[in-house]
């Protein structure tokens, strides 16, 4: 049976999640663990024996130079954080890579998204993990909208991550919408703008509207509060949806009900899937950097006018 050439860069918190899907992919995996952190690589290596399945033959192995990995490679998965991401894409292009999971938000420049696309050979063979395509909740909703017609969405919660999480919600509302997403207005973003959680990445408040191909707009709030996050969908009927309670009511009557599914059991799905038919229901890198290009554009705008205007780079993550 073939065993399948695996390089996991980047094995921090998200990167250990992705790390653990990986144990439960049912063909044979040869996966190399990247990371110049000997604390993120102590962190994968607990998080690899935390989980247990029988009759899998993975070998695995812990890396701080990528120079001790092997060439022709099937499957690139890039967990990094996205200051160093292009860098990582550039140097990891050199093992002859066949398939590339890359992790948003993808770069924080715009002139860095078309260098991805030069290092990536064949952007078929890319995709970006905003992964609620992946759900089958998020399909099951899908299903019930009408795209022929106008969609209008909103989100709106408290703390929720605007500046790094928004890009997860604009590529939802394209998928469902099936429109693309052709601006952005920030002025109803907060003046100020605050540090993240992680070090050296920067977050704000307040309300982007979107304007989507179609007539649809959608409109994205996070306050400072611990509101739980509701998507209202207005399609001829309105929906709320609370991902947190696996919810999804329509105004009708009708109920879905479902659950958001952590990165440590989606991967296994969307590795096997790639490996074995050579696609997945992630978006493509080329339809994501559609939507990275805009979502950049406008954020580093703000960033500039209001933070600081001699950034080169947008510090989200």
């Amino acid at each position: 049976m073939r065993v399948y050439k695996i390089l996991l860069c980047g094995s921090g918190e998200l990167g250990s999640r992705y790390l653990q899907g990986l144990k439960a992919c049912n063909c044979p995996l040869e996966i190399f663990v990247y990371d110049p952190s000997e604390t993120a690589l102590s962190l994968a290596k607990d998080r690899w024996n935390e989980v247990s399945f029988y009759n899998q033959k993975h070998f695995i192995s812990f890396h701080s130079s990528l120079e001790e990995i092997k060439k022709n490679i099937d499957l690139v998965i890039v967990s990094t954080t996205s200051n160093v991401r292009l860098q990582v894409v550039e140097q990891v292009s050199k093992l002859m890579v066949k398939s590339w999971i890359l992790e948003k938000v993808l770069v924080q420049r715009v002139d860095d998204i078309e260098s991805l696309a030069r290092f990536i050979t064949n952007d078929s063979n890319a995709w970006v993990n905003t992964p609620r395509r992946e759900m089958k909740w998020h399909q099951a909703i899908k299903g019930n909208l009408d795209t022929k017609s106008e969609m209008h969405f909103a989100v709106e919660g408290g703390n929720w991550g605007l500046a790094c999480n928004s890009i997860h919600f604009l590529d939802l509302f394209s998928w469902w919408s099936r429109n693309s997403i052709e601006h952005i207005n920030t002025e109803g973003l907060k003046d100020k703008w605050f540090e993240s959680k992680r070090q050296g990445f920067w977050e704000v408040h307040g309300t982007l509207e979107v304007l989507l191909s179609g007539g649809s707009t959608a409109s994205l709030t996070s306050l400072s509060s611990e509101d739980k996050v509701n998507i209202r969908i207005s399609n001829g009927l309105e929906w709320d949806i609370i991902e947190e309670d696996g919810l999804a009511k329509r105004s009708d009557g009708f109920i879905l009900e479902g659950s958001v599914e952590y990165q440590s059991t989606l991967t296994t799905s969307i590795v096997e899937s790639i490996l074995r038919n050579g696609t997945c229901n992630l978006p493509t890198l080329k339809e994501s950097s559609i939507v990275h290009k805009v979502y950049i554009e406008s954020m580093f705008k703000h960033w500039k006018e209001n933070e600081n205007s001699q950034s080169i780079n947008l510090p989200i993550t």
